[in-house]
């Protein structure tokens, strides 16, 4: 009954959605394996963004004051939905009935029926009930990962981008129950949660997230912490703290105070600005946080001292982006160019100082990855360009053939097995083009429209196609002579 003076709220009708049995069992079966469950679960009906038609998304969440929130589900069907619908039920008595269901009706597909006095399952009515589940924190920002493996006994303590964090013993161990790998840290509206999720065992994702308060130790003074926390949390300057940290005059007193106070993505452009001086870059080589250590690893001006720290980094995400950096010294170029990791390797092959030598050797490199860099980089030398359009790779042989540096007797010889990479390469003979701008196909004709290196003459002809999207690249390609990229302009306006 509706509370004294509530407003009165017309039943919703009733809905009926249809899911896999063995997936909800799953997911019933994964928030009833702890230890102590807790009874109340919250079901929640909401539309699928990531799929079309009746396909819905069926979730359920749980709360435990110590252990935080967990939640998982599984995609299911509802003709006709119109809002979404929620209901908390107990736990328990859900489990019974759809497991009663299942054992009664073998076929993997499993109603429910909903409706505001509950679930029903093959006939059997799980009742609403009146516990509460609070709203699961969304953390859309993804700060440092924590792993978990190895953890020793007792708080676990780490440092983190919010500074120290620690999170209660009980909790590790909880989430290392619930087979989490790692744990991985954000924020909300200055509040830190901990997200973590087992590896997944099906298609559906029967695993729970797992989303839990952590205490922040950030300083020994609760009035500096507190001043901090509300600097963190002003709103409204995060424009002018990015358009001051993108201005290489900016003065170091002013990057200071934001790599101290602003945001956390301007946090990471200070990193990376080139006046922050020689010491915070050090400083943050050796100290900071994941994402930190990745923005400071693009900074232009790093001292040696960094660029050797770095590169011994333990993650491969913050030596590739250093083997993109300017500043690299040959000798930690070459060591990046042999790293373990195959995408340190892939951006070390694209870095402009990088010696013949070395890129020949990458050139044969076991991973696609690192051979498609190679044949991509207009300063690779033609016989290496001439080796890599015969790779075993089909996408390596592309991007060699659309290489500028690659030989006109190549162009020559792939035209017919490859004649879009042929007719988009701005090396390409002008012979090959006039054949390209002769093409039945269209979407050819398109290309060599779109090249740079195209003749004015023949531009001036595909000014006058019939195609929409030959006239559109025309009009756009910037050496199309003044009349024939009006016209095409014009033409495109008008069709």
């Amino acid at each position: 009954m509706a509370a004294p003076g509530a407003p009165s709220r017309d039943p919703e009708p009733p809905l009926r959605i249809t899911v896999d049995g063995v997936g909800l069992v799953a997911c019933i079966d994964a928030l009833l394996a702890i230890p102590t469950p807790v009874t109340a679960v919250e079901a929640r009906v909401v539309r699928s963004v990531g799929q079309g038609g009746d396909y819905v998304w069926l979730g359920f969440v749980t709360y435990h004051p110590s252990r935080g929130w967990e939640r998982n589900g599984l995609a299911a069907q509802a003709p006709g939905i119109g809002a979404g619908r929620r209901v908390v039920v107990d736990l328990r008595d859900l489990a019974v009935a759809v497991r009663s269901h299942m054992a009664a009706n073998p076929a993997r597909a499993c109603v429910l029926e909903w409706s505001d006095t509950g679930l029903t399952i093959g006939g059997r009515l799980v009742p609403a009930g009146d516990q509460v589940v609070p709203p699961v924190p969304d953390v859309p920002t993804v700060r440092d990962a924590v792993y978990l493996g190895g953890t020793r006994p007792g708080d676990l303590t780490v440092e983190s981008e919010q500074g120290r964090i620690r999170i209660p013993e009980s909790l590790v161990a909880h989430l290392q129950q619930r087979g989490a790998q790692v744990a991985e840290l954000g924020a909300v509206a200055g509040d830190v949660y901990v997200v973590a999720q087992s590896e997944r065992r099906g298609e559906a994702s029967t695993d729970p997230v797992v989303v839990a308060p952590v205490s922040v130790l950030m300083w020994s003074e609760e009035s500096a912490q507190a001043r901090f926390r509300e600097r963190r949390r002003q709103g409204g300057g995060e424009v002018e703290q990015l358009l001051a940290v993108l201005d290489p005059a900016t003065p170091v007193a002013v990057l200071l105070e934001l790599l101290d106070t602003g945001v956390a993505y301007v946090r990471r452009r200070v990193a990376g600005h080139p006046g922050l001086p020689t010491e915070i870059t050090d400083d943050l080589a050796r100290t900071g946080t994941r994402p930190m250590r990745i923005a400071v690893a693009a900074n232009p001006a790093l001292s040696p001292i960094a660029i050797d720290v770095l590169a011994r980094d333990h993650d491969a995400a913050v030596r590739a982006v250093l083997a993109a950096n300017p500043a690299l010294t040959p000798a930690v170029l070459v060591r990046l160019a042999h790293d373990r990791d195959v995408d340190v390797r892939a951006a070390a092959a694209r870095h402009p100082a990088l010696t013949p030598e070395v890129r020949v050797v990458l050139a044969a490199d076991g991973a696609v990855c690192v051979r498609a860099a190679v044949a991509g980089d207009p300063a690779v030398e033609a016989e290496v360009v001439r080796r890599l359009t015969v790779d075993t790779d089909p996408g390596v042989c592309r991007r060699a053939v659309a290489n500028p540096a690659c030989p006109a007797d190549v162009l020559e010889s792939r035209v017919a097995e490859m004649p879009d990479a042929v007719y988009a390469n701005p090396a390409a003979p002008a012979h090959l083009l006039v054949d390209g701008a002769c093409s039945v196909d269209g979407a050819l004709r398109a290309i060599v429209g779109a090249n740079p290196a195209t003749p004015g003459r023949i531009l001036t002809a595909l000014s006058r196609d019939p195609d929409a999207r030959v006239l559109r690249a025309v009009a756009t390609n910037p050496q199309a002579p003044g009349p024939a990229r009006r016209r095409a302009e014009k033409r495109v306006t008008t069709a």
